[in-house]
């Protein structure tokens, strides 16, 4: 695998009054992901018949705002209780839910503007692996969706 270098992807959610939220992700090209035991990749396309790789997306955790303020980022998987996110990485099968609470509390906060940073990663196959006679066109799509609390 070559790894390619960071791509930083500032967001923001903006709500009308303080709303509690989360987030997930969800990879529209999961039969190209060639690491799919690992359930933050997130395929990258088709090259022909060779699957080009995949790509990570990460929580910038440190910045997570709430109207503005630095606030803890928790998550949950299906309907577990709410944690610390123990890793930055979203997972690619809508399953893992992230969100927002005030600094050292584990209850999902209301906030009218959510912002932060997701760090996107891709991982492409070896070249030996592709033709490198054509151009190759990185065609990951990963849908991120807002849940209302």
């Amino acid at each position: 695998m070559v790894t390619l270098e960071d791509i930083l992807i500032d967001y923001s959610i903006g709500c009308g009054v303080a709303t509690s939220i989360a987030i997930s992700f969800n990879d529209n090209k999961s039969d190209s992901n060639n690491n799919p035991f690992v359930r933050y990749a997130f395929g990258l396309g088709w090259h022909g018949a060779r699957q080009i790789g995949f790509l990570t997306v990460r929580n910038a955790r440190l910045s997570s705002l709430g109207d503005g303020v630095p606030v803890s980022v928790i998550q949950r998987t299906g309907a577990g209780w709410w944690g610390l996110l123990y890793d930055e990485f979203m997972h690619s099968d809508d399953h893992r839910l992230m969100t927002f609470a005030t600094l050292g509390s584990l209850v999902p906060g209301a906030y009218r503007s959510y912002t932060g940073t997701f760090i996107v990663n891709a991982n492409i196959s070896r070249s030996s692996e592709l033709d490198l006679t054509d151009a190759i066109v990185l065609d990951g799509h990963v849908t991120m969706t807002i849940h209302y609390l």
